[in-house]
């Protein structure tokens, strides 16, 4: 997972891999990558990472400090970029992590931005913000949505699922770890 501080990364990843990954509402409370393997809906399995948080306006000696924190993610399949729905500035946020995508070389990755904390969002905002980014809207506290975007992440990764393999439909050949 990549994102800005404080979106839920870390909150998700616990969801997702019933880990005790530490949550705190506090700037860099993740400083280490964590990574662990979840399970598709379809069967496969892939691996995901939890990320430090991203802040805007990074000061040049920390790009390279997050380059090297985000090495890790070079051989990713896909860029899960979570941001926060109920942060007022959610867009500025968004665009900050693209901003720093760019400056450490990622920015050609693959990427599916997912809006969390969906259940602290007016339904207004969460549906103008899920149409603008073609993104899901999620509560990982709540675990609300989450099988959906994990179907999405699938479709992402690997093209079609297993079950529209089984309805005779050609499947993609894809190399994964």
């Amino acid at each position: 997972f990549i994102g800005y501080t404080n979106v839920g990364k870390s909150t998700l990843f616990n969801a997702l891999t019933n880990s005790g990954v530490v949550v705190e509402n506090k700037l860099f409370s993740t400083l280490v990558p964590t990574t662990r393997k979840i399970m598709l809906p379809g069967g496969r399995e892939i691996l995901i990472t939890d990320t430090v948080g991203f802040i805007s306006d990074l000061p040049k000696e920390l790009v390279n400090a997050f380059r090297a924190t985000l090495e890790e993610l070079g051989g990713s399949s896909l860029l899960l970029h979570v941001a926060d729905a109920s942060d007022p500035m959610v867009d500025e946020r968004i665009e900050s992590v693209e901003k720093i995508l760019s400056q450490t070389g990622y920015e050609s990755l693959p990427q599916m931005i997912v809006l969390n904390k969906a259940d602290k969002t007016p339904s207004d905002v969460a549906r103008r913000l899920g149409r603008a980014y073609s993104a899901p809207l999620i509560s990982a506290r709540e675990k609300d949505a989450i099988p959906e975007m994990l179907g999405l992440i699938e479709k992402r990764i690997f093209g079609e699922t297993p079950e529209d393999e089984a309805e005779g439909r050609m499947a993609l050949s894809l190399h994964t770890a």
